[in-house]
């Protein structure tokens, strides 16, 4: 019944297309929706005037794939928005674009004013802001409730960090870059270079770009971890950070799913003075938990969705 309906609407929606039904394209169909290539555009352009990248036709093209990918992810958040009644109202939306704009110390009428001249598409950043805030719920409402930390999660916590008093300890920032069968692993791979390469030439920077690419938990901190022990990562990111300088980029680091840019911010020993306290380390595991299960979550929606991407 499922791949019934969605043949059902891509008839109605061909049926339905006015005259610009020569130049629209169907980018990908998912479930009932669908990503146009309109819709691609309009976020290429956005994502390159808000991260400062070259506006040229390579870099448009070594990263379509990704951006294609960031918008079926939306349309499978906003579709699991719509089956838990949940509802992110416009005010949300703008309150939200009104976030973006402080943050970038400029008051939301002129942004939006600085998008329209720029011949941004305003509405690809409100799809883009509703289906953030959208996931947000969706996590607060299903995930959340069942986050526990228990007083011997602390203990075990606090204990690994001790052990590894007098060793370093590293401030990072992290830029992760998913790939899988609708987002190939060879565009993931050239995006990843081009990234580096432009923050190795100082053209851009890390938060911006994480903000606009990174698929981890902190991309709207601009990456951020803070700071992470030995232990604490994989292996593949432990080895190439440890032998980074502060203040450096790392080369692209593929991990199973993905590649990984580190920003090493700063690094230290860590000391009885730097140790966190009880309900730091409560919100921090609770946190880690929370990232990691809502990747379940939504590892299990995407799977059993329906995606036919158009090349």
């Amino acid at each position: 019944m499922k791949y019934l309906s969605v043949i059902l609407f891509l008839i109605i929606s061909f049926a339905g297309f006015n005259a610009n039904a020569q130049t629209e394209r169907i980018s990908a169909v998912i479930n009932d929706d669908i990503v146009s290539e309109s819709e691609v555009n309009d976020r290429i352009i956005l994502v390159i005037s808000s991260s400062g990248l070259a506006n040229n036709a390579e870099m448009k093209r070594k990263f379509r794939s990704q951006i294609l990918g960031e918008l079926i992810d939306e349309k499978i958040k906003i579709q699991e928005m719509s089956r838990l009644k949940i509802n992110v109202s416009d005010e949300e939306v703008e309150e939200g674009i009104a976030l973006i704009a402080s943050q970038n110390k400029i008051k939301k009428e002129d942004f939006i004013k600085m998008l329209e001249a720029r011949n941004i598409n305003i509405d690809t950043l409100r799809d883009q802001v509703r289906a953030q805030r959208a996931w947000i719920a969706i996590v607060n409402k299903k995930i959340r409730p069942n986050i526990e930390v228990s007083d011997a999660d602390i203990d075990t916590y606090l204990s690994r960090i001790k052990n590894n008093i007098g060793n370093f300890e590293y401030l990072i920032a992290e830029i992760f870059l998913p790939f899988d069968k609708f987002s190939k692993e060879k565009d993931t791979n050239q995006l990843a270079y081009k990234l580096v390469s432009q923050l190795n030439a100082g053209s851009v920077p890390f938060s911006k770009l994480a903000a606009q690419f990174s698929g981890s938990a902190g991309a709207n901190k601009g990456g951020d971890m803070g700071w992470v022990q030995h232990g604490q990562l994989s292996d593949y990111l432990e080895k190439p950070l440890i032998k980074m300088p502060k203040n450096s980029v790392s080369a692209p680091i593929r991990g199973v799913d993905g590649y990984h840019i580190l920003l090493l911010r700063d690094k230290r020993r860590v000391s009885e003075e730097n140790m966190p306290k009880e309900e730091d380390a409560r919100n921090k595991i609770g946190m880690e938990r929370l990232e990691r299960n809502a990747r379940a979550y939504f590892y299990d929606l995407k799977s059993s969705s329906f995606i036919d991407v158009r090349r």
